[in-house]
């Protein structure tokens, strides 16, 4: 019974991640949770590569999450280095499939395997994910990139001035007392 249960689960989560779009080449910052799939385990995901470029003063967060078989695994590279990976191990039929179809739900699921990645400085960025699918099937995945603006950095000249004006507020202050 229960190997008929696995094998229904894992046709179910095949055929859901082979049918989602992809993102493809530049990823579009602030848009939300974007579906890609990985078809090969072991390979790349269909999006891959990942591009995008920051501005001065501009930070990133890159988040992937599974959402259809809990025990997928993936591991983000840049070039030949692996920058962040899961570790996970498939738990058999207690398996959740397929979540609320826009990622969130896999987010905040403790049950789902998940990471996020910060990128900052200005320049251009490009990486890969590549994953394991449960038994070698297909695995389905959500990633979202956000990109925020920098606090800004007074200028030096700045500084100054508020360090002038400290020190006369402290020498007024101080001439007061001595009154």
């Amino acid at each position: 019974m229960k190997v008929n249960f696995l094998k229904s689960a894992l046709a179910i989560a095949a055929f859901a991640a082979m049918s989602l779009p992809a993102v493809a080449g530049p990823i579009t910052a602030n848009l939300g949770w974007q579906s890609d799939v990985l078809n090969t385990a072991g390979g790349a995901t269909a999006g891959s590569a990942y591009t995008f470029s920051l501005e001065a003063g501009q930070t990133a967060s890159f988040k992937v999450t599974d959402q259809f078989v809990i025990g997928d695994s993936f591991w983000l590279h840049n070039a030949a280095s692996v920058l962040l990976a899961t570790s996970s191990a498939f738990v058999g039929s207690a398996n959740a499939i397929i979540g609320d179809g826009n990622g969130e739900t896999g987010w905040l699921s403790a049950a789902y395997e998940k990471f996020e990645y910060n990128f900052s400085g200005a320049g251009d960025y490009s990486f890969s994910i590549f994953g394991d699918g449960v038994g070698g099937v297909p695995a389905g995945l959500f990633v979202r990139l956000d990109v925020v603006e920098g606090l800004a950095v007074p200028e030096p000249g700045s500084l100054a001035l508020l360090s002038l004006g400290l020190i006369g507020l402290a020498a007024a202050a101080r001439k007061r007392k001595q009154a």
